[in-house]
């Protein structure tokens, strides 16, 4: 007795077999990211280490490091787009490092396409902007103080970088004035 004509099974291996090419030919991937979801995957990553690092100053715990408790003096975020490509989170005893938190170094996210670059300072009014060419920390202190360094005056109340993926770029904006962070 001869049939003719195709079992559900095959035409169930031809029909993987087509979608498997399919999709090797059109290089389909379900899980791809837009330029503007891993622009916004930088900007808010940096965001959490500077409001976290804003809260821990704020909280006055110490660190666990070993057996032991080290209370900080101050707590610092290191914003350095120019020669090193680093952000990190360090925690200092008077001047001296005394742990290290999270970092994030270039290439960021293992990508070569994040960017952090155009760090500025502004002063009171808004009215003046000048460009920061070094690395720069934002410094909060066991007593609740917020600093920038490398601040030529005191009048200096904001510090804004541009981040982004490739051509997608946001602005995040830190005033020390209120521990406010903006993003534009």
């Amino acid at each position: 007795m001869s049939r003719k004509g195709f079992t559900l099974i095959e035409l169930m291996i031809v029909i993987a077999i087509v979608g498997i090419l399919a999709m090797s030919i059109f290089n389909l991937d379900f899980n791809k990211k837009t330029d503007t979801e891993k622009r916004d995957r930088m900007v808010h990553k940096v965001e959490s280490m500077i409001h976290s690092t804003f809260l821990s100053s704020l909280s006055g715990r110490g660190i666990k490091q070993g057996n032991a408790i080290i209370n900080p003096t101050s707590t610092r975020v290191l914003l350095s787009p120019v020669s090193q490509n680093l952000i990190g989170v360090y925690y200092y005893s008077g001047a001296s490092r005394i742990w290290s938190g999270e970092v994030l170094q270039f290439p960021f996210f293992g990508d070569q396409a994040y960017t952090l670059t155009g760090m500025y300072y502004k002063n009171k009014d808004l009215s003046s902007t000048v460009s920061i060419t070094s690395p720069i920390e934002i410094i909060f202190t066991s007593d609740n103080g917020i600093a920038f360094s490398g601040a030529t005056s005191a009048s200096w109340v904001i510090i804004w970088m541009s981040l982004g993926y490739r051509n997608s770029q946001k602005k995040l904006e830190f005033d020390r004035r209120f521990g406010k962070i903006d993003i534009q």
